[in-house]
């Protein structure tokens, strides 16, 4: 697969019909309105598994996300669980020792 934004798109089958925020599998993405990062969350269904803070401008919006975070994208389109974890907790642990 191609870096395109529409991984956002195609890959919405774990969501509920009225959500309006970004998803890939699993995983919703609520960019930030200042373009300062986005919160990751483990949603299944509604129900909230995992929140991940990322206040990173690389991952600030679904362009940013895709130049820069192509291949944790395409873990989550296969729910690589452990590896998206560990990638997740590295970008969060950047964030608050830089």
């Amino acid at each position: 697969m191609w870096p395109t934004p529409e991984i956002f798109e195609v890959h919405r089958y774990h969501g509920l019909s009225s959500e309006t925020c970004k998803r890939i599998g699993v995983y919703t993405f609520q960019f930030h309105e200042d373009g300062s990062g986005v919160t990751i969350q483990r949603n299944i269904w509604g129900r909230i598994e995992a929140t991940w803070i990322i206040a990173q401008p690389d991952f600030g919006s679904v362009e940013e996300a895709v130049k820069n975070h192509w291949s944790l994208l395409n873990r989550m389109v296969v729910n690589a669980f452990d590896d998206c974890n560990q990638e997740l907790q590295r970008l969060v642990h950047e964030n608050n020792h830089p």
